[in-house]
């Protein structure tokens, strides 16, 4: 039963390493993002005023900063959540090596764990179960938000592409479908 304490004491020191790893790399590498702007060498014929069309895309790319903000956060859920995950799993392994031990070949004497470490077994098994299926939650969650920041960038784009030289009220209708999408994503 030793090798098992060793393995549990090992997987410790790994989980700990791991979250110097996963924290050090995440922290260091952000998601950004750069607002689009209509620019001054923009030379299209806008049928709206300049400070009507600018304001749409400053709200447009609000809504892009927020989503990637959110997108962000459960990426660093994800993180930690995995590592809470290997964490506890491997103190599941530390404490059943530390209290588990083994009866000999021909005895009746009862095997396992006392009672307490088997509730303690029962309780890090149910945080690493729980962290595992919340961190595959996050990341389908931060993945949708990056996923609307790009599709609001690709819209903004295209929308001020459609916008050049149309009537005045199908710009505006435009522009009202490109917010419709930005409150989508948020």
């Amino acid at each position: 039963m030793r090798w098992i304490l060793w393995t549990g004491m090992c997987l410790l020191v790994l989980s700990l390493a791991l979250a110097a790893f996963l924290f050090g790399t995440h922290v260091s590498y952000p998601r950004k993002i750069s607002p689009v702007q209509l620019g001054s060498g923009f030379t299209g014929a806008l049928p709206l005023p300049l400070a009507e069309v600018q304001s749409a895309i400053d709200a447009a790319n609000k809504g892009m900063l927020a989503s990637n903000n959110r997108g962000r956060a459960y990426a660093t859920a994800v993180v930690v959540a995995l590592w809470i995950s290997f964490f506890t799993s491997s103190l599941v392994t530390l404490v059943a090596g530390l209290t588990g031990h083994r009866a000999g070949a021909f005895t009746t004497t009862k095997t396992g764990s006392p009672a307490k470490a088997a509730r303690w077994l029962g309780v890090l098994g149910a945080v690493a179960a729980v962290s595992t299926a919340f961190s595959g939650l996050a990341k389908q969650q931060s993945e949708s938000a990056y996923r609307c920041v790009d599709e609001v960038r690709t819209l903004v784009r295209d929308t001020l592409n459609d916008i050049d030289g149309i009537a005045p009220d199908l710009a505006r209708q435009y522009l009202a479908e490109l917010l419709l999408e930005v409150t989508r994503c948020q």
